[in-house]
């Protein structure tokens, strides 16, 4: 019995390292591919996936978390008219 707990927790042990391998490997795939000045909510989403999957296996990752406050709708037009706003609310690259 006490084997088969082994194998067991070397197996769990396995499977959170390749969780935790996975979404490094994820956060340094967002992070090769930000656009050049603001990066959209859906982004900002996959990038707070990948944490929250770091999360789950123990780790603090409270100070890389980007604040629901720092999104905002960008202005992409305006005329005397109207003001036309991005699809997706964005946060600026340089906080990301």
């Amino acid at each position: 019995m006490r084997e088969k707990n082994n194998l067991m927790t070397k197996e769990s042990e396995a499977s959170a390292s390749d969780k935790v391998r996975r979404a490094f490997e994820h956060i340094s795939s967002i992070r090769q591919n930000l656009p050049e000045h603001h990066v959209d909510e859906p982004f900002v989403q996959e990038y707070s996936d990948a944490l929250g999957q770091l999360r789950d296996a123990g780790y603090d990752v409270t100070e890389f978390e980007v604040p629901q406050q720092w999104l905002e709708l960008r202005v992409v037009g305006k005329s005397d008219a109207a003001t036309t706003y991005a699809k997706h609310r964005s946060v600026d690259r340089a906080l990301f």
